[in-house]
């Protein structure tokens, strides 16, 4: 049977749909790559309804936390696709690219940080995985479970490189180093991004770093420069407005200043 004849009844129905109903797998492809809402790991809803993103591994939780780090897992991803996206596209796009990669957990033992992520490396130096843990008990934890949970997923692109001597004393490439970045509202490209999408996690504390370091660049002859952008920020008295453009200048950089 001739090949014309064979897929004919499939001609005559794409010929019977409506203009513009006849999308082929490259135009969709096309249209993802233009729009920032459609990104792995996410899936495309209609127009005018939020975009559906998988639910990663999710361990040691009760109940009620697992349901409530599903909510935070997928308000931090949308974040990074809605907001992130336009500080740092490429941070945003890594994300996007590795986060099958990601694990979370419930920390239920109280400690300090209100998360902390392990990597996994393979023989080339890339990331196997990242095991994400959100602390659940911390009298010492200040930010929302989804800024925390935005926060970590930028960690975990950014593992520790393997050569000290060329880590130059940064455990990744984001942070000058972990001791530093301890300190809540430590002024580097990971604090700066997570500042940059929920600016009302700038208070009094991270005033105080963020005065406090800029006062050691001083003495070196350095500063953080302000970002070009109008960062919405609330309160124009309020601490946010006051060093919000700073914070999204580290994260437009994607590079921690350290003083010489």
């Amino acid at each position: 049977m001739p090949l014309l004849r064979l897929f004919a009844p499939l001609l005559a129905l794409l010929a019977a749909l409506p203009a513009g109903a006849q999308t082929t797998i490259d135009d969709l492809k096309r249209s993802a790559g233009k729009d920032a809402s459609i990104r792995a790991g996410g899936i495309a809803a209609p127009e005018g309804k939020a975009i559906e993103y998988k639910t990663p591994p999710i361990t040691g939780c009760t109940p009620e936390q697992q349901a409530g780090m599903e909510k935070a897992i997928a308000a931090a991803r949308e974040k990074v696709d809605t907001c992130l996206s336009g500080f740092n596209p490429k941070m945003a796009s890594e994300i996007a690219r590795q986060y099958d990669k990601f694990r979370f957990s419930c920390h239920q033992e109280p400690r300090g940080a209100g998360g902390d992520t392990r990597h996994e490396v393979d023989g080339r130096g890339r990331l196997a995985s990242a095991d994400i843990s959100i602390t659940m008990r911390s009298r010492l934890i200040q930010y929302s479970k989804e800024s925390r949970v935005f926060h970590e997923m930028i960690h975990a692109i950014d593992p520790p490189s393997g050569n000290q001597a060329a880590k130059s004393n940064r455990d990744g490439h984001f942070i000058i180093s972990a001791a530093r970045h301890a300190r809540a509202g430590f002024p580097d490209p990971v604090y700066g991004c997570q500042f940059s999408c929920y600016p009302s996690d700038i208070g009094e504390d991270e005033a105080k770093v963020m005065s406090s370091y800029g006062r050691q660049l001083t003495e070196s002859g350095m500063e953080i420069p302000d970002s070009k952008k109008d960062v919405p920020c609330g309160d124009p008295n309020s601490y946010a407005c006051l060093y919000v453009r700073k914070y999204a200048y580290l994260c437009e950089t994607g590079k921690p200043i350290a003083p010489k």
